[in-house]
């Protein structure tokens, strides 16, 4: 099995055995930009290059521990990560500007607008409104890069940008979802 960790500064993965033991790891770095004050964005290409690196580093140390040139089959992998942030993609993935992540606050102003819902719409959400989170960032983003918006076919969370890429389907999990406010 390979698992895949996108952090926010690093990308880990791991190849284990059918029992769980560990039979590689890698781990390659992730850059976080700050083009402005409050601001966080990360290149989603650095994560596609970290992944391949990670995953490469584990599969060479998988085969090396098992003395074989051709090492474990892989069968299954899983993918975790960042969860809170935007990507705005193409069909295909391509993103259409660099990832806005879940530090980034310049959607603070959208983030205390969730205040104003009803109270009952605020407890269905079941997460206090962050300016990091999907909803907001969207809603900054439609205000303030109208075009990048529409030109849009997906908006992913990382974790879930990093799957499209890797299978071509869009996806994500309920906890994901439920954080997007």
């Amino acid at each position: 099995m390979l698992g895949i960790d996108l952090g926010t500064s690093q990308l880990k993965a791991l190849v284990a055995g059918p029992g769980g033991a560990v039979l590689g790891r890698g781990r390659a770095a992730c850059q976080v930009s700050a083009p402005a004050d409050g601001h966080a964005e990360s290149d989603p290409g650095d994560w596609w290059h970290a992944a391949r690196e990670a995953v490469r580093a584990a599969l060479a140390e998988a085969r090396a521990d098992a003395g074989t040139g051709a090492g474990p089959a892989i069968v299954a992998v899983g993918i975790t990560g960042q969860m809170h942030g935007v990507v705005l993609a193409e069909a295909d993935a391509t993103p259409l500007r660099p990832a806005i992540v879940w530090l980034d606050r310049r959607a603070a102003a959208e983030a205390a607008r969730y205040a104003r819902l009803p109270r009952d719409a605020v407890e269905r959400l079941g997460n206090a409104p962050s300016p990091g989170m999907a909803g907001p960032v969207l809603a900054w983003l439609t205000a303030s890069e109208p075009a990048a918006v529409r030109a849009a076919t997906w908006q992913l969370q990382p974790k879930d940008w990093l799957r499209m890429r890797l299978t071509g389907r869009a996806a994500t999990d309920p906890t994901d979802a439920s954080g997007t406010l």
